[in-house]
């Protein structure tokens, strides 16, 4: 059985944009942005707008690796 992932972009649209995506922080400046890849559901939250770009989903499958 595999595991949805889903890749994200979030841009930032000021100087000094603070992003919080669950438990990290992202400092970012006007133009800049992070990529980052979910598996479960997230908050993202910032002290100034941004644009957050979903860029695909896939199922990912689970690999058992037993040495």
């Amino acid at each position: 059985m595999g595991v949805k992932q889903n890749e994200f972009q979030f841009v930032a649209d000021t100087n000094g944009t603070i992003v919080d995506v669950d438990e990290e922080e992202y400092t970012l400046n006007a133009g800049e942005y992070q990529s980052l890849v979910v598996t479960s559901p997230t908050i993202l939250a910032s002290n100034f707008p941004i644009q957050l770009i979903q860029m695909g989903q896939v199922l990912a499958e689970k690999i058992d690796r037993k040495s």
